[in-house]
């Protein structure tokens, strides 16, 4: 999600439908380098955030792989 696409959206969307009122949780790469990951780990968690208010996007440093 770097940045975040609209397929991203369907991704994020089928999840939570999925889920419906189960608990869900998405995760985002911690990766970041100028060429193919530009955007910051925070930064993805806050754009995430803010696209989707009702989507569970965890943020915790320790999680490497969920």
């Amino acid at each position: 999600m770097n940045p975040p696409t609209t397929g991203h959206e369907v991704v994020v969307k089928k999840v939570m439908n999925v889920a419906n009122s189960d608990e869900h949780r998405i995760y985002v790469s911690q990766s970041k380098d100028a060429k193919r990951n530009p955007l910051s780990y925070m930064i993805k968690i806050q754009f995430l955030r803010r696209m989707f208010p009702q989507a569970n996007v965890v943020f915790d440093r320790k999680i490497k792989t969920p």
